[in-house]
């Protein structure tokens, strides 16, 4: 446990070295199969592993792939637990289905139900070209206050089920 802390302290600090470097200067950095060129743009390699990272906020954790083809697009997906059950919460679980109902159209993110009856949120965002860090990040922090509202709804009524059923 503590070589891995070490290690991702590790990567931390090379990735803001590198960063406050090509802040300063022109050149091209590789990092694996990643390559940043001076202009901020990203480059993944033929070989390799897909750009992907996990950004936790305010307890949500979003796992992010950065996909090139067929169309550039950062998917994120994020876990939110079990629906719960009609017995348990029957307003709770009524109250979310609609949630997931409503945003299931007309949006580049939604939740969802898996077989299992898991609850997820899905993403397909297209940051801006050039694709830049600063471009995904950009619209990584655009999306969560966007979805914000719906995931505090959410967190919220399956708090208030939990506090009738302790009762």
């Amino acid at each position: 446990m503590a070589a891995e802390k070490q290690t991702h302290h590790d990567t931390a600090r090379r990735v803001r070295s590198a960063v406050d470097l090509m802040s300063v200067t022109e050149e091209t950095f590789e990092f694996g199969s990643l390559t940043v060129a001076g202009d901020g743009r990203l480059q993944l390699g033929r070989e390799g592993p897909p750009l992907s990272f996990t950004l936790i906020n305010r307890g949500l954790h979003l796992r992010c792939l950065w996909q090139k083809e067929p169309s550039a697009a950062l998917l994120v997906k994020a876990d939110l637990g079990k629906l719960p059950y009609s017995i348990e919460a029957p307003t709770g679980r009524s109250m979310i289905k609609r949630l997931i109902a409503a945003t299931s159209t007309g949006k580049q993110w939604r939740f969802s139900l898996t077989e299992e009856q898991d609850m997820r949120l899905e993403a397909v965002l297209a940051p801006p070209a050039p694709h830049t860090l600063v471009s995904i990040v950009a619209s990584l922090a655009a999306f969560i206050l966007e979805v914000r509202p719906y995931t505090d709804l959410m967190a919220q009524l399956l708090e208030q089920q939990r506090a009738i059923m302790r009762c």
